[in-house]
């Protein structure tokens, strides 16, 4: 946009487009919906049971992910790939490394989930949008490649691919964001994507120690006091 001379404001979001993976995170069941999971079950919180519930298969799929792989497949390089939360452009950035490609540590970990039961099977759901069906099948290759037996849906629409993610949350695996902006919307993409309690933590994840960071970010002094909450 910028060499067709477009005019105009232009900023960085941290973690635009991430791969997420259901932790096994609860959803609210009410008269048998929402299906598959609830058919059956009483009316409350339910606890979905995905293969990524466990930790191996999770750090395998971290392991067997290779962001620039993907960024070359699906956006011709254009993209700013890494697999940390927030890169150098961030104005608070806290310099913490994400996960490293390591696609003979991936195999050895998916080896070690099956030795503890899991059958190998893994669901990864893109929407079917050019770049989501070009990403689910990146992602698809490299976790075959890891010893994975992908199960990939390309079908659903945005819209319908949400959906999964966040009501009826049957996925193991699937693209979403966090967009974390460069001023202080970035505090409340952490808390909307990561607190415990949020009803829109699509994975799962629970940490007191994070939540009580989200909670100091809020009131946070200065630049410094940021940068160490983040971190």
């Amino acid at each position: 946009a910028k060499a067709d001379g477009a005019k105009g404001l232009s900023g960085i979001d941290q973690s635009g487009e991430i791969l997420v993976m259901n932790m096994g995170a609860n959803i609210t069941c009410a008269a048998g919906k929402p299906e598959p999971l609830c058919v059956g079950k009483p009316d409350g919180p339910t606890p979905t049971n995905p293969a990524t519930k466990s930790l191996k298969v999770r750090q395998a799929v971290a392991a067997a992910f290779d962001p620039k792989a993907f960024n070359e497949r699906v956006y011709a390089g254009k993209g700013l790939a890494g697999t940390e939360v927030f890169q150098k452009s961030f104005p608070w950035n806290p310099g913490v490394a994400g996960p490293t490609y390591d696609v003979t540590k991936a195999k050895q970990l998916v080896t070690e989930a099956k030795a503890e039961g899991w059958d190998g099977t893994i669901r990864v759901i893109f929407p079917n949008s050019p770049s989501g069906q070009s990403g689910g099948t990146a992602v698809e290759a490299m976790l075959k490649a890891a010893g994975m037996n992908v199960v990939l849906d390309t079908t659903k629409d945005s819209t319908a691919q949400q959906a999964v993610v966040t009501t009826s949350k049957d996925y193991d695996v699937a693209t979403w964001g966090m967009s974390a902006g460069p001023d202080d919307s970035a505090i409340f993409a952490m808390i909307q994507n990561l607190q415990s309690t949020a009803s829109s933590n699509r994975s799962g994840f629970k940490s007191a120690r994070a939540d009580e960071a989200l909670k100091k970010l809020l009131s946070a002094p200065d630049d410094a006091a940021k940068t160490a909450l983040y971190k």
